[in-house]
C-alpha cells in the first residue's frame, strides 16, 4: 500500500469523484455497490464528514 500522503490523496481524489456522480444523479445505492462501500459511509463523505477508513478500523482491532 502506499504511504500516508499518497493514500490520503488518492481518498481525496476518490470522494471528489463520488460528490461530482452524485451531483449528476447517480444514486447513493449505486455509488456504494459500485465502488464496494456501505451506504451510510457514501452518504457521510456526500455530507461532508470524513469517515473512518477501513483500514484505520482493522488497525484499530
Amino acid at each position: 500500500m502506499a504511504g500516508g500522503p499518497a493514500r490520503d490523496r488518492h481518498q481525496r481524489r476518490r470522494n471528489a469523484a463520488l460528490r461530482a456522480a452524485y451531483r449528476r444523479g447517480v444514486s447513493v445505492p449505486e455509488l456504494a455497490a459500485r465502488l464496494g462501500l456501505s451506504e451510510g459511509w457514501v452518504r457521510q463523505v456526500l455530507n461532508g464528514r470524513k469517515p473512518v477508513e477501513p483500514s484505520e478500523v482493522e488497525e484499530a482491532a
